[in-house]
């Protein structure tokens, strides 16, 4: 069997201007992996002409795989660091305040925001760089924003979380295998999983890839590596793993990893988003 062409991993540089032959060094170390066709890059000088160079800038730091900062002095002294830092202060800020208050049920809330607190003391007596600090800020956002969505999806089920993070780094081509329910919140236009961008033209029914032969030996060419992405319940897993029927879809399962999770296995809520890994 031949194996299908794998999406190449975008890496997106975000470096000073000053550190441009730090940079292109590092692209020489990773020259073989591009020409392997694994990764590709993306970095500012790459800004067509006559484009808005921020709006470039912003849908590849949407799309990109890997983030990767070239810390150094002139990066820390960039405006571009320095505003983003603040905005990420701000909002790390206004997170811990957001523990503190949880942390009156939540101990875990409370212990992240004393991380971040104590770190943020000794940055006003030892000051030094914020770059050590951005972890724990990241991990008080992470663990605020956790909250109200845990309550929010238990309140609305699965929809709301389709609607927010369902597929937002996802192709629109990509296959997607889906329970009954779910489906026409991804194929049709405006559907809750998609909202007002290009709905999942090559969105299944998990039971209709057994039953139309149109969609297992053509769409999918019999082949699970054609599959990108599962989401199950707790029934669909069940049927895919103990009837033969769904072998092709069970294969694609053997070679998936859980991208999102969520909903509780205990009260039958639980929905799962399984990424194919093709080989």
């Amino acid at each position: 069997m031949v194996a299908g062409p794998t999406r190449a991993c975008e890496i997106f540089y975000s470096y000073a201007h000053e550190d441009e032959n730090l940079r292109n060094e590092l692209n020489k170390h990773l020259s073989l992996l591009k020409q392997q066709q694994l990764i590709t890059d993306w970095y500012d000088r790459d800004v067509s002409a006559g484009t808005e160079w921020q709006h470039q800038i912003d849908t590849h730091l949407n799309t990109a795989h890997v983030i990767l900062l070239l810390i150094s002095p002139n990066f820390m002294a960039s405006r571009y660091c320095s505003s983003v830092e603040m905005i990420f202060l701000a909002v790390g800020l206004a997170a811990m305040c957001i523990n503190v208050l949880g942390g009156t049920v939540n101990r875990f809330q409370l212990l992240a925001a004393l991380l971040a607190a104590t770190f943020c003391a000794v940055l006003l007596v030892y000051p030094f760089s914020i770059v050590p600090l951005l972890p724990f800020l990241a991990l008080n956002i992470a663990i605020a924003l956790n909250t109200p969505l845990r309550w929010l999806t238990s309140k609305t089920g699965f929809d709301l979380a389709r609607a927010l993070l369902c597929f937002h780094n996802a192709s629109h081509d990509a296959v997607v295998i889906t329970p009954s329910y779910i489906y026409s919140d991804l194929y049709e236009p405006g559907g809750m999983g998609v909202g007002n961008g290009q709905p999942f033209s090559h969105a299944y029914i998990y039971s209709n890839v057994v039953s139309d032969s149109q969609i297992a030996n053509v769409q999918l060419k019999g082949d699970w590596q054609s599959i990108n992405y599962l989401i199950v319940d707790a029934n669909m897993l069940k049927e895919i793993r103990s009837r033969g029927q769904y072998s092709l879809l069970n294969q694609a399962l053997h070679h998936a990893i859980v991208r999102i999770e969520y909903g509780s296995s205990s009260d039958g809520t639980q929905i799962q988003i399984y990424q194919a890994i093709l080989m």
